[in-house]
């Protein structure tokens, strides 16, 4: 199970950014390598720490920040 801080490791890994520059409030379009492919990836690194769990959250996508992640993870029981 995620929670915000692995969710935050997750992002700062997959768009290569120094975890200390990131925070539950970031969102797309704050870093360079945020972009749509950027979000693809944030995503499918997310559904591989749910095993699979995270891609069944139809609305999960439409997610652009940090928290909006956690939130709908939350919402799905998938974070704490």
């Amino acid at each position: 199970m995620l929670d915000i801080n692995m969710i935050i490791k997750i992002v700062a890994k997959t768009i290569k950014v120094n975890l200390k520059k990131i925070s539950k409030n970031s969102k797309v379009g704050d870093f360079e390598d945020w972009d749509s492919l950027g979000h693809l990836k944030i995503l499918s690194e997310i559904d591989k720490h749910t095993r699979g769990k995270a891609s069944r959250i139809s609305n999960l996508a439409q997610q652009e920040s940090v928290s909006g992640l956690h939130k709908i993870l939350k919402k799905n029981k998938l974070s704490k």
